[in-house]
């Protein structure tokens, strides 16, 4: 875990490494360091942050999903990402968002998919996408800003939980 100044803001990642060559991480400017009061390397591809809210608080969890190549690590991944969501004592109460690089196509045909990717899916899905759309299904997350760059053609999303799903949990605090 690490932690450094760059420009007025905090960055804050998941590795040992001073050099910032592997794992995710966080920039934070001056407003979100100050709400910053908690932060949780799970692995070099996912690390927890926590935020302080007005009515509520914020979870965001920051991934780089392996490559379609890589299917045991993508095993692991997902594994790694339902421990962090399980077992790392997120409040029922937070908002809960995972944010990052999915290595994933999820596809422009939501047939089956429609209460996790809605009507703007892209391109054609591949196994890691499906892979994505399963986990966001299984854990009651919606598909956001799932919007290809037109330089590299790449998915960036984030995946939330609802509002109205986040609430409707019991609470385990």
């Amino acid at each position: 875990m690490g932690s450094g100044e760059l420009n007025g803001g905090e960055f804050i990642w998941s590795e040992e490494d001073s050099e910032c060559n592997q794992g995710v991480g966080f920039l934070l400017n001056k407003k979100a360091k100050e709400t910053l009061f908690g932060y949780k390397p799970v692995s070099t591809c996912i690390m927890l942050a926590r935020f302080t809210g007005t009515s509520h608080n914020l979870s965001i969890i920051q991934v780089y999903a392996p490559t379609a190549d890589s299917t045991e690590e993508e095993l692991i991944f997902y594994k790694d990402l339902d421990e962090c969501i399980q077992d790392t004592g997120i409040p029922s109460k937070d908002i809960l968002m995972l944010t990052g690089d999915w290595n994933a196509k999820v596809g422009s045909i939501n047939y089956g998919w429609e209460a996790t990717i809605g009507k703007y899916g892209y391109g054609k899905c591949n196994d890691s996408g499906e892979a994505l759309l399963e986990f966001a299904l299984d854990n009651d997350g919606d598909m956001q800003h799932t919007i290809p760059t037109e330089r590299m053609q790449k998915v960036n999303m984030a995946v939330t939980k609802s509002a109205y799903n986040q609430h409707d949990r019991p609470n385990t605090d």
